[in-house]
Order: C-alpha cells, then structure tokens, then sequence
C-alpha cells in the first residue's frame, strides 16, 4: 500500500518576493508567525525586511533578514485559495464590527430593521444561480438551523440574531432542475401518452385508458354516464374538440393559468406542480401545500392587469390598479454604464411596461441586461424613501407601451418621490 504524500511548498529567496505573495511567514530565528500576504519588500546590500500581514490580522508585521537569499515558503495553489478566503472571511467581520461601532458613535441614525444580506455570487445581483444555488442555500440553512423560504425567483435562509437578520440568498428563476426523463408507456387504443391520460390532459377518464375513436371522427370522454366534458385539470376550464385529419380529437381550450398537474416525493424538495400556461413550474419544495402556494401567487399575478397580486398591487398605494406599471432598477459598487463609463451607485433606471414583468423582461433586454441590483415598484412608502435619494439615470418605455399612458404613468410616479439635492456620483 502506497502512502499519499503532500508535497513540499516551494521556497524562493526573500530578496524575490513581491508584493501579493502569500508566504509561511518564518523569520530568520525559525519563528512561525503562520500563513501571510507579502506587502512590502526591501533589500539593501545582501539583507532584506519583509513586510506582511498574517491572515486574520489587521496590522502588519516586519522580519528583517541578514542574507537576503535565505528562503522562506510560498504557498501552494489550494493552500493560497483557503488563505485568501479565511483573510477575506475575516475582514468582513471586521467589516461588520467597524459598522457596528459606526451606529454605536451615531445615537441620531435608526438601526430598526437591520438585515444582513449573503449572496451567493460575489455581486450579488446575477439572476440565475441554477438548481445549485437552490441546493447551497439549504446546505448552509442546515448548518445554521435557517429558516428557508423558496419561491419562483429566488430561495432565503434567514436566521435572527435579536433583532437583526441574516439572511443568505440565491437567484434561480429557471434555474430548478428538470424532472427527469422516464420513458412513458403508449395508450393500444390511440397511442397517446398514459401519463398525459392518468394526468387528464386529453379529456380521457383519469386513470384509465380513452375509448375508440367513433366513426364520425369525434371523441368523448365520460364518468358514469354523465354528458358534462372531464375538466382537463383541478379548477380548470372544460375541454372543448373539433375534427382534424384522422379524427384525432384535438384540445381547442384557450389557455389558462390553473394547476395542471402535481408530483410528490418521497424525500425534501420533491414536490412541485406546474401551471396549464406551460411558463411555470414550482418544483423543488418540501411539501404540495408549498408549491400549491406559490402557484397561487403566479396565478393571481398572471390574471391581473398589472401582472401583480393583490396585495403587491395594493403596496402601491396612490398607484394602485393603474397601468403601465414603473419600476426602478438600482445598481451597487463596481457596476458601470458601459457606454458611458460612469459609476452607476446612487443611480436608478426607471422602466414603465404594461405590468410588472414587462419591466422587468424591459430591463433584461437593454444594454444593463442583468448588471443591476434591486427593482422597487413605484408607490411604495419605502421605494419613494430609498429612490428619492438616488439620481435618475435613464428612463426606459417598454415596447408595446402606449405613450401617452406611459408619459402619464411617469409623471404620476415622479410626482410621489421627494427630490432633493444629490451629489453627482462619479
């Protein structure tokens, strides 16, 4: 049997370090001062000083060297991947305390309704982190007994710490992963699937095979006798048939939003159900009450003029049941208008569009695609607080957008956010 072994760091001399570096920080007396980021280096007639600063410190420290071609160790790849992330990790909660005694030596600034926010992606703002997102977000909640909420968006595992939240999010709009492929028996009598007919899609009795095709070309399905068409599903409209070459009955059903069909698993985030307008499938959740929930609001929102639900759409107070709907699109640190080369912080795009998701679809389809942070619909008493901070950058009108209701929409908007002087954002 064969022993792994690790190999050795490499050693190089110290007069060749650069800055960057990350060493085992050995002085010349052997001293271990563990794992460091090089800062500074500076030899001079055969000796050398390092400057550098161990992981998890603030301050850093000097070791001088009387032969500047004494080596010391630089760390592997996968040794300098764990230092980076411990320093990183570290100076956030450095971070996080220096914020702390920030709202500690200024009594006059509110510190209700604080929330701490992990992303799973390092901006913060990429809309799809996929199934994998989905499946992280419920290895950390375990790790730290989070409450997880999933909805068709987005998944958090939230966990209070007094009166203050962390939360960690991931992104997945279509991001859930498929159900898996099962080959499907064929119905002897029309070859339809058998899942599709035990489904109810096809106007067959549920759970059974469909009758003949009659000679006259039309098919019908019945239960005990009783002439009413089956619905195609719970809570759906009937189905309506008309003749085409075969006599094949055909679905004519205009189409809706109506729960479809629903699955159930023996183990967490197996069950879903899937919406009759084929655009929205919840999978992924614990239980059907869950997913049922979900697609409860994709169905209030999808029949609602402005595309919101009830309680979103009474959110926007004075706005409330008007269309188009406007939404601002905020940007954070880092992120430039590509055309212009400015810093977008402190900036807001606002889109109008018949409803809610044609603000969104808008923003997706222009030059900022998914490089922003956060929307907020207009109306709202806390987007009118944050955006009426920020400084409007461009105005977007979706297509399909009358532009005399836009240009009204707009003003009304406009009207609600209290305008006062902003330094230009560089």
């Amino acid at each position: 049997m064969t022993t792994q072994t690790v190999p050795e760091p490499e050693e190089i001399p110290v007069a060749k370090l650069t800055r960057g570096t990350w060493i085992q920080a050995i002085d010349e007396d052997g001293c271990d001062h563990g794992e460091a980021e090089v800062l500074h280096v500076e030899a001079y007639q055969g000796s050398a000083v390092i400057l550098y600063r161990p992981r998890g410190l603030s301050d850093p420290r000097a070791s001088f060297f009387d032969n500047a071609t004494q080596t010391v160790p630089v760390l592997s790849a996968e040794r300098l991947a764990e230092a980076k992330a411990a320093a990183e990790r570290a100076e956030r909660i450095a971070d996080i305390r220096a914020f702390a005694d920030f709202l500690e030596q200024h009594p006059a600034l509110p510190v209700t309704n604080i929330r701490m926010q992990a992303s799973l992606n390092p901006h913060g703002d990429v809309w799809n982190s996929g199934a994998e997102g989905v499946a992280e977000v419920r290895r950390l909640a375990g790790l730290f007994d989070g409450k997880v909420m999933q909805d068709n968006e987005h998944i958090t595992a939230t966990r209070e710490v007094g009166a203050t939240e962390y939360v960690i999010v991931a992104w997945h709009k279509a991001g859930r992963p498929a159900e898996p492929v099962v080959e499907d028996e064929r119905c002897e009598t029309c070859g339809e699937s058998m899942r599709e007919i035990q489904s109810g899609r096809l106007g067959h009795i549920p759970g059974e095979a469909c009758a003949p095709v009659d000679d006259l070309g039309f098919g019908y399905s019945r239960e005990q006798d009783d002439p009413t068409p089956v619905s195609p599903a719970r809570g759906g409209p009937v189905q309506t048939g008309g003749v085409v070459d075969g006599g094949q009955l055909v679905d004519e059903t205009p189409v809706g939003h109506y729960e479809v069909r629903g699955w159930k698993g023996d183990g967490p985030g197996e069950c879903g159900v899937e919406c009759a307008c084929g655009e929205a499938t919840f999978d992924g959740f614990d239980s059907l009450a869950e997913a049922s929930a979900q697609l409860a609001f994709h169905i209030e929102a999808a029949t609602s003029p402005t595309g919101l639900t009830k309680a979103a759409d009474e959110s926007r107070g004075p706005l409330a049941g008007t269309t188009p709907v406007v939404t601002y699109f905020s940007f954070g640190y880092g992120q430039i208008d590509r055309d212009s080369g400015r810093e977008l912080v402190g900036r807001y795009v606002t889109v109008v569009a018949p409803t809610y998701d044609g603000c969104r679809e808008a923003m997706f389809a222009s030059r900022y695609e998914n490089r922003w942070s956060f929307d907020y619909l207009a109306g709202r008493p806390s987007t009118t607080e944050v955006v009426s901070r920020w400084t409007e950058h461009e105005v977007i009108v979706a297509p399909g957008t009358d532009p005399a209701r836009a240009e009204a929409a707009l003003k009304a908007a406009a009207e609600l956010l209290v305008v006062e002087p902003v330094s230009e954002a560089r």
